[in-house]
């Protein structure tokens, strides 16, 4: 009898997962981050203003809680840098920070509206700022870095 070998099959190719942005929405994030980072502001002041011009892009409008400001370690001066620029109008921006984190206020920020060319639709819209919220909670991101010069920590 001759003798037959049998051999594992091979494993099925992966299937690439779904990219968590579409080519158009991540080409309107990259708008969109191209646009706060060129802003003459400190770096904290260009992380809100990316969160803030992601929904303001469509209407010029946004809303803006407590919860988005406690990654701030200084948040009455990031809302005044952007205020002081012009970039954001509202009533009583001091008051964002101590409010009700289910408060939402709305802020008027024209100049961030229609800074994505093809202009965002809402499912663009909420998509492209779920990506940039979760980009922005990634653990890198929050942690400090040490001062330029100093030894690294243990």
């Amino acid at each position: 009898m001759p003798v037959t070998t049998t051999t594992a099959p091979e494993p099925a190719a992966k299937a690439p997962g779904r990219p968590r942005l579409t080519a158009p929405q991540a080409a309107a994030a990259r708008q969109l981050v191209d646009f706060a980072t060129a802003l003459p502001v400190s770096p904290d002041a260009r992380l809100l203003a990316l969160t803030l011009a992601v929904r303001a892009v469509r209407d010029g409008q946004a809303n803006l809680t407590s919860m988005d400001l406690r990654r701030y370690p200084d948040p009455h001066g990031v809302l005044g840098e952007l205020a002081t620029g012009g970039w954001i109008v509202g009533d009583d921006l001091g008051r964002i920070v101590d409010a009700d984190p289910a408060e939402a206020f709305r802020l008027q920020a024209a100049g961030f509206a229609g800074l994505v060319d093809p202009p965002m639709g809402t499912l663009m819209r909420s998509r492209v700022s779920g990506w940039i919220t979760r980009t922005l909670a990634a653990k890198p991101l929050k942690k400090p870095t040490p001062p330029a010069g100093s030894p690294p920590s243990p």
